[in-house]
């Protein structure tokens, strides 16, 4: 009996259960060359795989496909061929060059206050060795808009929680994103968190309304320093009159480019007088011009 001789049956290992070890060895990596740092590594995701195989590999594929659709057309068993991937086998196995595995992963390095997050391709080989790590991109923000950047980074709807995005969120990100595409890395790092207070505007507002979250913008710009979450509880009133697209040109379907309105803020309990602003802003919701009316 084979249990009597010792023997056991030891299963091959799964295509899922090696990708999972080999993003654990990425993990691995990154927390040790970052440890010392002061930084908090959290794992965020990991894209799909690129298998990078040297030609003796190659090779061996394209003879096991031809011996797979052989089988398919129910052809006779072809020796000449199994004698090709055999040998080729033994080519394989001598290869110098072997099997790299890319791993798409991104991850966030946290301190105190601030968080970056990277995008990066790591190179592993099939012993769960890492040998490269080219870093794509990287985002410096506030630590307190992590998980409102993974919303945009993992395309979920920041109005509905949980759920994919509406029409109106995927068009934001769209218009964001192609915008992020045209600016250098600290132009980008700056738009991401325009992006962002924008997107905390809506949460707040429940609402992607162009002209709610442009009298929101404009209200902080006169105010001064206020946050989001004070403005919300601000006594004093904030109205807009005159609210207008600004196209690229007098065709009917033209661009939306801009907008301009008139805000007036009208001091909590009568408190002295109201005061109206004539404020333009841009399609990426920019401040371009503003002039103190009354």
């Amino acid at each position: 009996m084979m249990s009597a001789c010792g023997l056991h049956y030891t299963a091959p290992e799964t295509p899922e259960a090696f990708e999972i070890r080999r993003h654990k060895a990425v993990e691995s990596y990154v927390q040790s060359t970052t440890k010392n740092e002061g930084y908090m590594y959290e794992s965020v995701a990991f894209g799909e795989t690129q298998i990078v195989k040297p030609n003796s590999y190659r090779t061996l594929d394209s003879l096991y496909a031809l011996k797979y659709n052989n089988e398919l057309k129910g052809l006779k068993m072809d020796a000449l061929l199994d004698e090709k991937i055999g040998n080729q086998r033994i080519i394989a196995r001598n290869d110098t060059n072997r099997v790299i595995y890319i791993e798409n992963h991104v991850f966030a390095l946290t301190s105190d206050t601030t968080t970056e997050i990277y995008g990066a391709n790591f190179q592993v080989s099939s012993e769960l060795v890492v040998h490269d790590m080219i870093i794509r991109e990287s985002t410096f923000l506030p630590k307190r808009d992590t998980e409102r950047y993974k919303q945009y980074l993992f395309n979920e709807s920041f109005l509905n929680l949980g759920n994919p995005p509406n029409s109106s969120e995927s068009k934001f990100y769209t218009l964001f994103t192609n915008r992020f595409n045209e600016l250098s890395k600290d132009q980008r790092d700056l738009e991401v968190r325009h992006m962002l207070q924008i997107m905390e505007i809506a949460q707040r507002r429940a609402s992607l309304g162009t002209e709610g979250i442009l009298k929101t913008l404009a209200a902080l710009e006169i105010l001064g320093n206020i946050s989001v979450s004070e403005l919300v509880n601000t006594a004093s009133k904030l109205t807009t009159s005159n609210f207008q697209f600004i196209k690229a040109s007098n065709e009917p379907a033209s661009q939306v480019i801009g907008y301009t309105f008139v805000l007036a803020i009208e001091p909590s309990q009568g408190n002295g007088s109201i005061a109206g602003y004539a404020m333009e802003y841009d399609r990426y919701f920019h401040l371009v011009r503003k002039e103190k009316l009354y």
